[in-house]
């Protein structure tokens, strides 16, 4: 239940976001991912919108899971930025 209150106040602070911008958040391609959470919901209620909850997805070419560490995401996230900077030189190279 305590996850639900981080979750809120998380929710409520894009939500403050996508207002002062003019953008909407859709309920209907929006996907959760409780990190590093035992929980066994489902899915999650927040604003009246339900959303539903994956354990894993793919974000700029990475896969990232609920169990993922910070440090493994950040190696993944460095190791695709060198790779594609490594691409690029080979591309402007004459």
């Amino acid at each position: 239940v305590q996850i639900q209150g981080v979750l809120e106040k998380l929710f409520s602070s894009i939500q403050c976001f996508c207002d002062s911008h003019r953008l909407s958040i859709n309920g209907d391609k929006t996907q959760v991912m409780l990190v590093n959470t035992k929980s066994d919901q489902q899915s999650v209620c927040l604003a009246g919108s339900t959303f539903q909850r994956v354990p894993d997805f793919r974000y700029l070419g990475i896969q990232l899971d609920e169990w993922a560490s910070p440090l493994t995401i950040a190696a993944s996230f460095t190791e695709s930025a060198r790779m594609a900077l490594g691409h690029l030189g080979q591309f402007w190279r004459v």
